[in-house]
């Protein structure tokens, strides 16, 4: 029996030139990209820098980007006639589709039937599917096919593969974990951007900017031009990049809340230059806060249970205790017109109203002296 086809895991999985049928599945693009690069050198080795073409083809825009044209199932035959004949000038070939996920739409789609005949009633075509597992059954010596997706629907596909042995492999290349992604900077930095990175500084860059390893390597090439040759530290990167997870953009309604508005307004700073978050993206959260705070003070002056009110607006962790403590300080009156100012702030933004920066600015003066 033959040997199943490498699947990546958090192991990985190496690539070489026996491969014939490798799929490249997952969110992480560059961990895809990382993947494909190593197949490359693989083959290089083998057939020589020259000794092989490359032919990619985009299964998202098959008209205008992939040779040829026509319909999906055109292109599935297109793809798969190009990975049987032999190239002009290279024998060997490495053929790549990008977007492979539009071709095959689920796990073991049924057969897709052509329009329907005077006499003969409904023929059917065999599905992108079936024909990438016929091909996969039988793949040709003289190609490497690679079909790249963001997304995979496991099926018989995936058996045929497996059954190639040592000539298939589907990778799962997805963001890494956190700790992986440190690791992954550490080394991506010294091998790529000829510079050291501590490995606080590493830490503290994957929680700024997340797991995404393009990301990463994005913020690792500015970084490594900030003092050329020296190793980046923590203190460059508190400097230099800035906060971009999902759950970081509200660290903005904290600062609005310290009553401080050289640290609220250093932050929005941070967040509009650094972080490049849209001034309209940030207007909501500032709304938002009011919201949170109007209502609190209205419940305070009720008389109501501050738990109660907690739960009524979705407070928790640390911004819970915050917004109570603000909603205290102000009546309901002063807390509506703060509401009333970040939803006419929030207006301006959006119907192009003076500058955006400037409008914020004001707004987050008024923020702190209000809540302060």
């Amino acid at each position: 029996m033959a040997r199943s086809a490498a699947k990546s895991g958090s192991g990985g999985v190496k690539l070489t030139a026996k491969m014939r049928f490798v799929v490249l599945h997952g969110d992480d693009r560059m961990r895809q990209d990382l993947a494909l690069e190593e197949l490359r050198k693989a083959l290089a080795a083998e057939h020589g820098e020259d000794g092989f073409d490359t032919i990619r083809y985009d299964a998202a825009a098959p008209a205008s980007l992939s040779p040829g044209g026509g319909a999906s199932g055109g292109l599935v035959a297109e793809i798969l006639d190009e990975c049987r004949t032999f190239g002009l000038i290279a024998r060997y070939k490495l053929v790549i589709v990008e977007n492979a996920d539009v071709l095959l739409r689920g796990a073991d789609d049924e057969d897709e039937p052509a329009d329907k005949g005077p006499s003969r009633g409904i023929v059917k075509h065999k599905s992108n599917r079936a024909l990438m597992e016929a091909y996969a059954a039988e793949p040709s010596d003289g190609a490497t096919l690679v079909l790249r997706a963001s997304t995979w629907w496991p099926g018989k596909l995936d058996k045929a593969i497996e059954a190639l042995g040592a000539a298939g492999a589907i990778v799962k290349c997805d963001s890494p974990t956190p700790a992986d992604a440190v690791k992954f900077a550490r080394d991506r930095c010294q091998k790529v951007h000829g510079v050291a990175i501590e490995p606080d500084a590493a830490a503290l860059l994957v929680e700024n900017v997340g797991t995404d390893m393009g990301r990463i390597d994005t913020e690792l090439a500015k970084l490594a031009m900030v003092d050329p040759g020296k190793p980046i530290t923590r203190e460059v990167v508190e400097r230099f990049v800035g906060f971009s997870r999902e759950e970081e953009f509200w660290k903005i309604q904290e600062s609005l809340l310290s009553g401080s508005s050289e640290e609220a307004l250093r932050h929005l700073r941070d967040m509009i230059e650094v972080s490049r978050h849209a001034p309209v993206a940030l207007a909501w959260s500032y709304t938002d806060l009011a919201r949170k705070v109007y209502g609190a003070s209205l419940g305070l002056a009720a008389g109501e249970n501050p738990g109660a009110i907690a739960s009524r607006l979705r407070l928790w962790g640390t911004s819970k205790d915050l917004i109570l403590q603000a909603a205290r300080r102000v009546t309901p009156d002063r807390a509506a017109g703060l509401l009333r100012a970040a939803v006419e702030n929030d207006v301006r933004l959006k119907t192009s109203q003076g500058d955006p920066v400037v409008n914020l600015e004001a707004l987050t003066i008024r923020f702190t002296r209000t809540l302060a």
